[in-house]
């Protein structure tokens, strides 16, 4: 039986796999916990490296869970590191293993140098463009970037249609992504929007439960302290509906009762 080991030391928070099918987190987390259990389910032994809080159970869906600390990278298998190369670059290649790097980011944390480049046996994009701007930036590494994609829990939303049956409102919008990939625009334009659409919704998830971890994280991130009290301002009009971190299962009833 072939070893994956998914190590994700990129974090703001301590997390684990229950962040995703519970309590809510981001996608880069998400995408970690559900690779490890579907990988598992396909008959592979996975080890997923994370920064796991005390109280968490490390067997769970046929994966085993460790600390980042505890990582043993002189075991075989293939290494999956995610968002970043700082790690990569301390690591010394042994026989057996196969070093990936997947770039949920436009570029990872860390170096991006030719020694680096020569340990990694694959390093995967999430599409053309982002592909081509990798290149660009990392040409040592041309020649070993894949094209991979975002995850959709088909088994999920079909789980939720078949629980009960939800009505679309077409004038009912969502925004489920990072507050500051966008939102500030789309708060500022949606008055425009309920002049012409009255009864016009707007719910935003997500939440800025990591831009305040950031905050407190560095100063160099202060100017977000701006940007979140802006946001605040902007929440306080009619028709908009701040929801924050919610479970996965409840954010997908969302998008399947929304019309945008």
């Amino acid at each position: 039986m072939q070893k994956i080991h998914l190590y994700s030391p990129v974090h703001f928070e301590k997390w684990d796999y229950r962040n995703s099918t519970e309590k809510g987190i981001g996608g880069s987390e998400t995408c970690h916990t559900e690779m490890a259990w579907r990988l598992a389910r396909r008959g592979y032994e996975v080890h997923s490296y994370s920064p796991l809080p005390d109280d968490c159970d490390r067997e769970w869906r046929g994966t085993h869970w460790h600390r980042l600390e505890d990582a043993d990278f002189s075991q075989p298998g293939l290494w999956v590191f995610f968002r970043s190369t700082e790690q990569i670059e301390t690591l010394e290649k042994k026989g057996g293993q196969e070093f990936w790097l997947l770039l949920q980011d436009e570029r990872p944390v860390g170096r991006l140098t030719e020694e680096i480049a020569a340990k990694v046996d694959r390093v995967l994009s999430y599409c053309p463009v982002h592909k081509n701007y990798v290149a660009s930036i990392w040409p040592a590494v041309r020649d070993k970037l894949v094209i991979t994609s975002n995850g959709c829990k088909l088994d999920l939303i079909e789980e939720v249609e078949s629980s009960q049956t939800i009505q679309r409102n077409q004038k009912r919008l969502i925004y489920a992504s990072s507050p500051d990939r966008g939102l500030l625009t789309l708060l500022k334009l949606f008055p425009k929007a309920k002049e012409i659409v009255p009864d016009l919704e707007l719910h935003c998830f997500y939440g800025c439960d990591n831009i305040e971890k950031l905050i407190e994280f560095n100063p160099k991130f202060s100017h977000y302290k701006s940007f979140v009290s802006n946001l605040k301002k902007l929440l306080d009009q009619p028709g908009v509906t701040w929801r924050g971190r919610v479970s996965q299962i409840e954010l997908y009833r969302e998008w399947l009762s929304s019309g945008i």
